[in-house]
């Protein structure tokens, strides 16, 4: 499951209307944000977070703490695991991005999916393939990183840019399959 959240930079957010529903390490970070797109991202992925629990009619407050590499996990919510990541473009729309996995993921991702964010997907231990959807056009910076179990990555023809480290240090890995229509990574 992923989810997004849409804001433009002239568009007014109230952080204040948010502050009451967020847990007490949630505020705390909040205060470390320098940037006000920092504090926006860190309260919508909250946000965004807690609507993917509802949907999955999960009825327990998540209580997100950081591993050592600085990755969040649910520490009340064993073999569900997310990610929260963000992107601008050069009209000042800011996106956050929650992707949300239990540990049976298995590389299926929505359809209309346009960018794989950096970090996405990384450490996501128990994905053993991934097809990658044919509207993709570029996959961020260390995006499956790490994800120790994938055996397999199909790369669609309409990826045209790929991050650093996107598919490094995997054991398992026995093939990449580039589309032939492919025009920049063949």
């Amino acid at each position: 499951m992923i989810y997004y959240f849409k804001y433009n930079k002239n568009t007014p957010f109230n952080i204040n209307d948010y502050l009451n529903i967020l847990p007490n390490n949630v505020l705390e970070d909040l205060k470390l944000k320098k940037t006000e797109f920092g504090k926006i991202s860190k309260v919508m992925g909250y946000v965004l977070l807690l609507q993917a629990l509802k949907d999955l009619n999960i009825k327990t407050l998540p209580i997100i703490e950081y591993n050592k590499y600085g990755k969040p996990f649910l520490k009340n919510i064993p073999n569900l695991y997310f990610n929260i990541s963000h992107t601008n473009d050069e009209d000042n729309l800011y996106l956050v991005f929650v992707g949300l996995f239990n540990e049976f993921f298995m590389g299926k991702i929505h359809e209309n999916t346009k960018f794989i964010m950096d970090n996405a997907f990384s450490k996501c231990l128990y994905m053993e393939s991934l097809e990658i959807p044919s509207n993709v056009i570029s996959i961020g910076a260390y995006a499956f990183l790490e994800s120790f179990y994938l055996t397999d990555i199909t790369i669609p023809s309409s990826v045209t840019s790929i991050g650093a480290s996107s598919f490094g240090y995997y054991s398992n890995l026995k093939s990449i399959t580039v589309d032939d229509n492919n025009l920049c990574y063949k």
